[in-house]
């Protein structure tokens, strides 16, 4: 097997993050609450959902300082975000590889109208590239559909690579790390494997690419899977607390169910 270099220990990434989860209410309160996605609610409901959004993004965000690693693994979906985050980390010499994963399922290119489709790995790995990984360091998964398959197919790449790679930094969209942590601890149980979190406020959030409405669908989902995949032996157990299983029904009251599994 390969020994992966070591990482440059130059520690945590400073001045790239923004205001910590849990700051700036009163202005992520005005800003999410004019959003296009709560103009069908009454202000009450509209507050309440609002809450419940702020409870599950400080529950599902691990806001996790990012450690030196063997590897960044970037787990692929809609989000461009996460691998400028992924090469960021790299540029600060945390990680001497980048693998990438995901198939032809949410590329980022799916909230383009009109736009060609490719593998989630591959679009993300142009954004590792524009970022400053070089095209050789950053290693491409094409066939995951799922956030297990990440795993398992990630794990082949790495032996037919010859790699050993005994510690891996996790970067996914931050109301997934998460379930990505105890996917992890499932499927990589020989693995140190940490969480490199972008430190992003829900207002901060909601200021970039994504729809709003698809964010709360896809936190509901994400508490959905927290409570049901533990029990599916799909990741290490997880004990969602009765504050955060409330806030997802709310959200689930009000609409937010395209991403979530039916009871």
């Amino acid at each position: 097997m390969t020994r992966v270099p070591t990482a440059r220990k130059v520690g945590t990434v400073a001045g790239e993050t923004t205001a910590p989860v849990g700051t700036g209410r009163r202005g992520e309160a005005l800003a999410a609450g004019r959003a296009p996605a709560w103009a069908h609610l009454d202000p009450d409901r509209r507050e309440e959902g609002l809450r419940s959004a702020l409870v599950l993004w400080d529950y599902l965000c691990l806001d996790a300082s990012p450690k030196a690693a063997d590897c960044i693994f970037v787990m692929g979906g809609h989000d461009k975000g996460v691998a400028e985050h992924a090469a960021t980390l790299y540029r600060h010499g945390l990680a001497p590889l980048v693998a990438v994963s995901g198939g032809a399922v949410n590329p980022p290119s799916m909230l383009e109208r009109g736009s060609d489709r490719a593998s989630e790995a591959e679009e993300l790995a142009d954004v590792l590239i524009a970022g400053g990984v070089p095209s050789e360091l950053a290693l491409r998964e094409h066939r995951a559909t799922n956030s297990g398959e990440n795993f398992r197919f990630t794990d082949e790449l790495f032996a037919e690579r010859g790699l050993a790679i005994d510690s891996a930094m996790i970067v996914t969209k931050p109301y997934c790390e998460r379930r990505a942590l105890a996917t992890a601890r499932k499927c990589w149980p020989a693995r140190v494997t940490t969480i490199g979190s972008h430190r992003r406020s829900f207002y901060d959030y909601l200021m970039a690419r994504i729809p709003l409405e698809r964010v709360l669908s896809m936190m509901v989902g994400e508490v959905d899977r927290l409570r049901t995949y533990g029990e599916r032996n799909f990741i290490a157990p997880v004990t969602v607390p009765s504050s955060v299983l409330a806030a997802a029904e709310a959200l689930r009251r009000d609409g937010y169910t395209a991403r979530g599994i039916p009871a």
